[in-house]
C-alpha cells in the first residue's frame, strides 16, 4: 500500500475516531461532556447568525463586509451600557427579563440603523466601483465602529452582571442549559424566518434575482437598492 492510499484511508478513519472520542467522553465524563456540548451549540448557533448575514451580503452585493463583525459588537456595547448602567439589570428577576427582551430588540434596530448608514453614506456610492474600493472602505467602517466602541466601553475588558443567571466553570450544569436554552430561543428563529423570506417571500426572490444578476434584474423592473 502506497503512502496516497495510506493517507486516503487516515482521511477517512478521522470521522469514525472522532465519533469514538464522542462517545468515549460521553460515557466517561458525562457532566463535562453534556456542559462543553451547550456552550459549543450557544456559540455554534450566534457564528452561523452571523455567517447568515455574511453570505447574504456577499451573494447579493458581491462584496465582504469586513465591518460586519462591529456591527454586531456595537449592538452588544450599547445593550450592556444600557441594560447594566441605564437599567440596572443586574440580576434574574421578572422585570429585568422584561428590560433585557426589550434591550435585544432594541439593539436589532440600533444594528439595523448602522448597516443602512454605512450602506447609504459609503457602500452606495462605490457600487460601481472597483471591488477593491468596497473592501477598503468597509476596513474603514470598522476601523471608525471599532473605536466608537473603545470609546463607549473602553479598551480593557470588562464583566458585565448578567440578567441569565451565572454559570461557575465546570461546576453548574443547570445555568449552562438555561443560557443554551436562551441563545437558542433568540437566535434559531432569526434564522428560520430570514431563511424562509430569503427563499419564499417577493423580496427573498428579487434578492436571489440580484444576487444572480445585478444588470438583468434592474431591467425586468426589481429595485436593486
Amino acid at each position: 500500500m502506497n503512502s496516497r492510499r495510506l493517507f486516503e484511508l487516515a482521511t477517512k478513519l478521522i470521522p469514525a475516531w472522532f465519533f469514538i472520542w464522542l462517545i468515549y467522553s460521553a460515557i466517561k465524563y458525562p457532566f463535562f461532556f453534556g456542559t462543553f456540548s451547550l456552550v459549543g451549540i450557544s456559540n455554534g448557533v450566534i457564528y452561523a447568525l452571523i455567517a447568515f448575514g455574511f453570505g447574504l451580503i456577499y451573494n447579493t452585493t458581491g462584496m465582504i463586509n469586513l465591518a460586519h463583525g462591529e456591527v454586531f459588537m456595537m449592538g452588544a456595547v450599547i445593550s450592556a451600557f444600557l441594560l447594566v448602567d441605564l437599567l440596572d439589570a443586574t440580576s434574574s428577576t421578572t422585570r429585568n427579563w422584561i428590560w433585557l427582551v426589550f434591550v435585544l430588540l432594541l439593539a436589532m434596530v440600533i444594528g439595523s440603523l448602522i448597516s443602512l448608514s454605512t450602506e447609504l453614506l459609503v457602500f452606495r456610492k462605490l457600487r460601481h466601483a472597483n471591488k477593491l474600493a468596497p473592501l477598503i472602505a468597509s476596513l474603514g467602517v470598522g476601523l471608525i465602529l471599532q473605536n466608537l466602541g473603545i470609546k463607549l466601553n473602553g479598551s480593557g475588558p470588562k464583566k458585565f452582571h448578567s440578567v441569565i443567571p451565572e454559570a461557575p466553570p465546570y461546576t453548574s450544569f443547570l445555568p449552562s442549559l438555561e443560557r443554551a436554552l436562551v441563545v437558542l430561543a433568540l437566535t434559531l428563529p432569526i434564522i428560520i424566518l430570514f431563511s424562509y423570506l430569503a427563499t419564499r417571500s417577493k423580496n427573498g426572490l428579487a434578492i436571489r434575482a440580484v444576487s444572480a444578476s445585478y444588470d438583468v434584474s434592474e431591467l425586468v423592473g426589481i429595485n436593486v437598492n
